[in-house]
């Protein structure tokens, strides 16, 4: 996992390096900030199924459907309120971050996910495929950095954000098919 963070720590560096001012590293920071919630709720739950995830041949698809119930009406409700936070907590110079929270917001919303099933697989013993992932999601990280921020400066490392953690669910996703298979 720290390579993963790591590299994704690398986004404010790159930012700032290829931005004029250093207004992009504050706007995505704090978008980054206001959405990070998003992807505690299912990492939350599946952290607190943990000790069941380890007798179970699968995860409950009833536990599966609240989750997707709790995150998405978690996610419609900040998209409400957070231009209505912003706006009155920063005022209109911050208007930015709004955009970069919703691109962001999907991206961790889908990490979540990811974490949900991370949990399911580390609770079985499947550490070597978590690893796995990780190094995928801190390499697939990089690379959209690497590539975006250049052209797009805090909307592609937005956007960068969003498709790690689409790469992310989806690689522990499959993971987690091929196991519960056999």
């Amino acid at each position: 996992s720290v390579f993963a963070v790591g590299f994704a720590s690398l986004s404010e560096v790159l930012i700032s390096y290829f931005s004029n001012d250093n207004s992009g590293v504050g706007f995505f920071s704090l978008a980054l900030t206001l959405a990070m919630p998003l992807a505690l709720i299912p990492n939350s739950i599946g952290t607190s199924f943990f000790r069941n995830f380890a007798s179970m041949e699968k995860i409950p698809t009833k536990l599966v459907i609240n989750t997707i119930l709790i995150s998405t009406s978690a996610l419609a409700i900040s998209w409400i309120l957070v231009p209505f936070i912003v706006r009155i907590a920063f005022g209109d110079e911050f208007i930015g971050v709004i955009s970069l929270f919703y691109i962001i917001s999907i991206g961790l919303f889908f990490h979540g996910f990811g974490d949900f099933i991370n949990r399911y697989l580390a609770a079985r013993g499947f550490g070597k495929i978590i690893r796995n992932c990780s190094i995928i999601i801190g390499v697939s990280i990089l690379i959209l950095n690497i590539c975006l921020i250049p052209i797009y400066k805090e909307t592609g490392a937005a956007i960068a954000k969003l498709i790690a953690g689409c790469i992310y669910l989806i690689v522990l996703y499959y993971y987690y098919k091929i196991k519960i298979k056999n």
